[in-house]
This record gives structure tokens, C-alpha cells and sequence, in this order.
């Protein structure tokens, strides 16, 4: 494989991504020759987010480092009067090295999906577990009876063979080629 310096983005291609690089995949294909998009555990917009980083949204909008400093806060002072659940996920989101998923979580709530390009169709496996991003607020082409978010890591036989028969579809031709 050549190194990304070599990669022509005039070039047909295949975009995608797991989780939040599914995100990150959707918007690529606005810029690039795609002909495909596969989301691995991922959504196609942000109606598709669960409840709770729908309440996220404002904290979102602080950003990653004062939304670090509001959940320590709720830490703090939230025991007691809210879900253990919540405490236990906001403790983790503190960790030093949960700085990229704090990111991303505010990237993805301050996220306004656009349709994918015409012409580039979609396709999505998710894991019916999946208690991050819930399979039963999606639309997945396939959905694996025991996946949790972590398709890759968990199922990868199931994301390969997904892979495979993306791959193995006839490639349109995008319009005004």
C-alpha cells in the first residue's frame, strides 16, 4: 500500500470508517471520488444519536477541556442524585487518556450530518449490543445478533465478510463520469 502522500483523492475509492471514523468517512465522501461509504458501528446523521449525548449537546458545545471540568463537577457533586451509570461514565470520560474521546464526542454532537453524495450509496453493519451508538436507532444493512461497539475487535470475522461483499458489488459509475 502506498503511503497517503501518493493517494490521489481525484481517484475512485471506497470510504470508511468504525464509530467515529464512520462520521469522519460520510463527510470524506463530499470531497473525494467516493463510490461507496461503509459505516462499521456508526450513524448516518445525528438523529440517530442516543438520548443521553442528546443531552450532552450543550456540554458539547464548551468543548473538550470545559466539558472535562463540568463532568469532573458533576462527579463531584452529582453523587447521589444521579445514575450510578453516569457517574461511572463521566468518571471514565476524565481519564488523561480518554482526551480523544472527549473530543470526539463534542465533535459528534456539534455534528450536522449532510446526506451522502448522489450516487454514493451507504452501507452500514452494526452490533445489536452496541450500547454506545444503539443499533435500534439505525438502519444497519446487517446487524450482528452479538456485536457490541467494538465490531472490529469483537466480531471481525462479521466486519469482514460485510467488507467482502461491499467489495464484491459491482461499482457504479458515479454521475458525469
Amino acid at each position: 500500500m502506498p503511503p497517503a502522500s501518493h493517494a490521489d483523492p481525484g481517484s475512485p475509492c471506497i470510504v470508511g470508517g468504525a464509530s467515529f471514523g464512520g462520521v469522519v468517512a460520510l463527510e470524506m465522501a463530499h470531497h473525494l471520488d467516493a463510490r461507496a461509504c461503509v459505516l462499521i458501528g456508526s450513524i448516518r446523521s445525528q438523529v440517530e444519536l442516543p438520548w443521553r449525548w442528546r443531552l450532552a449537546q450543550p456540554l458539547a458545545l464548551l468543548g473538550p477541556d470545559r466539558a472535562k471540568a463540568v463532568m469532573g463537577l458533576v462527579v463531584r457533586f452529582g453523587r447521589g442524585y444521579l445514575p450510578e451509570g453516569t457517574v461511572r461514565r463521566f468518571q471514565r470520560l476524565l481519564r488523561p487518556e480518554a482526551a480523544f474521546v472527549r473530543w470526539a464526542m463534542c465533535a459528534v454532537c456539534r455534528w450536522r450530518a449532510r446526506l451522502a453524495p448522489r450516487g454514493v450509496p451507504v452501507f452500514q453493519i452494526h452490533g445489536a449490543n452496541d450500547q454506545t451508538l444503539p443499533a435500534a436507532l439505525t438502519r444497519p444493512d446487517v446487524l450482528v445478533p452479538a456485536g457490541s461497539h467494538a465490531l472490529t475487535l469483537f466480531s471481525p470475522a462479521a466486519v469482514n465478510a460485510f467488507l467482502a461483499a461491499v467489495l464484491a458489488r459491482p461499482k457504479p459509475e458515479r454521475p458525469g463520469s
